[in-house]
């Protein structure tokens, strides 16, 4: 029963019905409330449902939405074929929208206050106007209180302070009233707020009035205030004295309470002129302001483990509904609480998937830190459904960390639609922002360059003169290899001159810009490059020389360089492994393009590295094939890298090199025998002996019987070394009895040898069952790799004739 009542007081809540007593609290117990709010949650029935987000109407359907998210997001190539986004639209739709929730009367105030705030932080003159639209109009007294409160929390407007004073009048209503002194308050710079303030305070006006006014002045550091403030402690009005008294304190930082002491303490500062008395009263703040920021850490740090409690003992389902149920609070400690979980599940992919699919609907929170949480939390789940709401926010944005955050986002959908906004976003004021934009630009350079090239060209040349303009040369900030790195994406050859330039050895260019360079220069391919990039083989910098055998390779059209590089897998002339590692894999890209007399030398160079003779045999088999070229070499060629492949185990690949060279080695009666061996050595040593004894037949079959010495001996070899084997007697037993079975038969003298060892087998079994009493003896349960062992009778093999 005490549940069921404190989830109906949270529903409440959620509802708005207790919104004015939140509000009502000092903001320094924010903290102390949202533990509250949480324990509640913790006492109440675990959420079934999760309440509804509105989503705004430029905003993708749920059906759209119902896959996004997660690993089935998780895609490395661009999808979109839509058209690229119209930047200029895209923060008057998110405003559009906005405006369209704020002025929608039937939604409740929560809703409209989160609309407004969006608003308000956007601070565009477009997103002024619905919010001076709805602050002016009587009829809405629900909205004005939205904007009011809303415009008390972000940098104050001057467009806004006439509209406000009016509302410091008797007829408003006293929430609106004490909203709107606030967010005139919110006016400090502005001198004649003050001197409108101090004129509602006389004892003419309504106390209402004053009483707001007075509120106001105790939160602005100005000495003129302070002299009003001083001078009402003498109020006929006892409600006026006090409120004098607790704005002095507010001004101050003081806990004093006696309008006396207050008179004293004035004394010690009426002589201060009004810089004086507006640097102590700064300083005063800050120290308060920096206690309450301490205070409001833990408060909040309190929060997030009470939640991340919370959530541990929730079933998996229940997770989902009570983040977001966390997310629609109207206190902010208990939003940024939920948005940071979401961002350290989203590292490992542990956001549930409803929520996942309405992340990108919380990325306008009016809280900066619950944005920042959104849009990091965003980059890693990546919903390409929630394209749209990224692009509107990131316009409208006006946190630097916020906007670059939800750039990398975007960045990770690698969506072409988005070359406009990111361009845009070149010129942004903030520097992360900007290398955000580049990084994104980077993800999509390739895909650019192969489907846009006016566009990549245009952004191209773009980024470059970015590149020149804002850096001297020889600088390493990372806002340049940035640039650099999406420059060196977008595979463009008219970027050639610029990274030539900078691997010239006269440019002294850091290590990450050449490297940087030679990528660039790797991407775009062009073999006029290519002496350039030798050069820098021998470069000091291990990771410049790894890029340049990497360039090599995309830069190279003939073998000129083989030699050269052969001489860098010494370690007496390249020490660094990874950059001989780099030289092996470029090497064997390059050998295709090798005449085929030079590269029939290179394979005795790699006698005993068979790993890497099987990447020259391989290489050497394909030049023999190509036009021009001796065929007649094929068949040694495919001989010899059969054999090292037998030789690495590769037993697969043995089998299908000696079955291409077979056929052609009809005229060399010596290298046949010696495939067809190698061909069953190769089947014996993989266990195959189905295989082995079916090649057998087939060869038989094929070439007959003088080919009998051929096949006999390794069948009667392998029989012996199975029935060796006293672990697999039964698969020694069921080879012999397929080779026995073979169409065409082998000849009796194998056969006769066969049998002597399936005898000597026999015997051996007998003995052993011999050897002790039938009750001691178990029997022998002999491991099979053939089916229908129980069969005593021998299964033919014939031929494939």
């Amino acid at each position: 029963m005490r549940a069921a009542v404190i989830g109906g007081a949270l529903a409440a809540l959620w509802a708005g019905g207790v919104t004015g007593t939140l509000r009502a609290v000092d903001p320094w117990m924010s903290g102390t409330m949202d533990v509250a709010l949480l324990s509640m949650m913790q006492e109440s029935q675990p959420v079934t449902e999760s309440p509804s987000v509105p989503v705004s109407p430029s905003d993708p359907s749920e059906g759209n939405r119902a896959t996004a998210g997660g690993e089935a997001n998780a895609i490395d190539a661009p999808v979109s074929n839509l058209p690229p986004i119209n930047v200029d639209e895209l923060a008057p739709r998110a405003i559009e929208a906005l405006s369209a929730t704020l002025a929608d009367r039937t939604l409740d105030g929560d809703r409209r206050e989160s609309a407004a705030r969006r608003l308000a932080a956007v601070g565009s003159a477009e997103a002024r106007l619905p919010l001076l639209r709805t602050l002016t109009d009587p009829g809405d007294p629900v909205g004005r209180l939205s904007v009011a409160r809303a415009l008390a929390d972000v940098p104050a407007n001057p467009e806004f302070v006439d509209a406000l004073f009016v509302l410091l009048d008797e007829s408003t209503p006293r929430g609106l009233l004490e909203a709107a002194a606030d967010a005139i308050a919110a006016n400090k710079q502005n001198p004649a707020v003050v001197t409108r303030l101090i004129a509602l305070t006389p004892p003419e006006s309504p106390e209402t009035v004053r009483r707001a006014a007075i509120r106001a002045l105790g939160t602005l550091s100005d000495r003129r205030g302070a002299v009003r403030l001083v001078e009402l402690l003498s109020d006929a009005s006892p409600v006026i004295q006090q409120a004098s008294i607790d704005a002095l304190n507010d001004l101050t930082g003081q806990n004093i309470f006696s309008p006396a002491e207050w008179q004293a303490w004035w004394s010690v500062r009426a002589a201060q002129t009004d810089e004086q008395f507006r640097l102590e009263a700064l300083a005063i703040r800050s120290a308060r302001l920096d206690r309450q920021s301490r205070a409001n850490q833990s408060a909040g740090a309190e929060i997030r483990t009470q939640l991340s409690q919370q959530l541990a003992a929730a079933p998996r389902e229940q997770r989902g509904p009570i983040l977001e149920t966390a997310l629609l609070s109207p206190r902010p400690s208990l939003r940024a609480a939920a948005a940071f979980l979401i961002a350290e599940r989203a590292k490992t992919g542990d956001v549930p998937a409803p929520l996942r699919s309405r992340l990108a609907d919380f990325a306008g929170d009016s809280e900066v830190e619950v944005r920042l949480q959104i849009a990091q939390a965003l980059t890693f789940i990546n919903d390409r459904a929630a394209f749209d709401q990224l692009t509107q926010q990131i316009m409208v944005e006006r946190d630097a960390r916020v906007r670059s955050s939800l750039t990398d986002a975007l960045g990770r959908m690698r969506d072409p639609r988005a070359i406009p906004l990111l361009s845009r976003l070149l010129d942004d004021p903030s520097p992360p922002v900007v290398m955000a934009a580049t990084g994104a630009i980077a993800e999509l350079g390739d895909t650019l360059a192969g489907s846009d090239a006016v566009t990549a060209r245009s952004l191209a040349e773009r980024l470059r003169l970015l590149f020149l303009e804002r850096f001297p040369a020889g600088q390493t900030s990372p806002l340049r290899l940035s640039l650099l790195r999406a420059l060196t994406s977008l595979e463009q050859p008219s970027l050639l001159p610029l990274f030539q330039r900078l691997l010239a050895a006269d440019a002294a260019e850091p290590s990450a810009v050449r490297q940087l360079a030679l990528m660039g220069i790797a991407a775009i391919g062009d073999p006029s490059t290519s002496d350039l990039v030798v050069d820098l083989l021998n470069d000091e910098s291990t990771e410049v020389r790894v890029e340049a055998v990497r360039a090599l390779a995309k830069t190279s059209n003939s073998f000129i360089y083989g030699e050269t590089l052969f001489r860098r897998l010494s370690p007496q002339v390249e020490p660094d492994e990874r950059v001989r590692t780099e030289v092996w894999r470029t090497l064997v890209t390059l050998l295709p393009l090798a005449r085929q007399e030079e590269l029939m030398l290179w394979p005795d160079r790699f006698a005993s590295e068979p790993a890497r003779r099987v990447d020259v045999l391989e290489a050497l088999v394909e030049l023999d094939q190509k036009p021009g070229n001796r065929i007649d070499y094929l068949p040694d060629h495919l001989t010899s890298l059969g054999e090292t492949q037998l030789s690495l185990g590769r037993y697969q690949d043995a089998m299908r090199s000696f079955q291409r060279a077979l056929p052609l080695a009809t005229n060399a009666p010596t290298l046949t025998i010696r495939l067809i061996e190698l061909s069953l050595d190769a089947r014996l040593r993989a266990r195959d002996w189905r295989g082995a004894v079916t090649f057998a037949a087939q060869v038989l079959g094929e070439r007959g019987n003088e080919f009998q010495t051929t096949v006999g001996p390794k069948l009667k070899q392998a029989a012996e070394q199975l029935a060796a084997d006293n672990t697999q007697p039964e698969e020694a037993r069921r080879f012999i009895e397929q080779a026995l079975a073979m169409t065409p038969p082998l000849a009796a003298q194998y056969q006769g040898q066969l049998r002597d060892i399936q005898k000597s087998l026999a015997d051996r079994d007998n003995q052993r069952n011999n050897a002790a009493p039938d009750s001691l003896h178990a029997p022998e349960s002999a491991p099979t790799l053939a089916p229908n062992h129980a069969r005593t009778t021998p299964e033919p093999v014939a031929s494939a004739r």
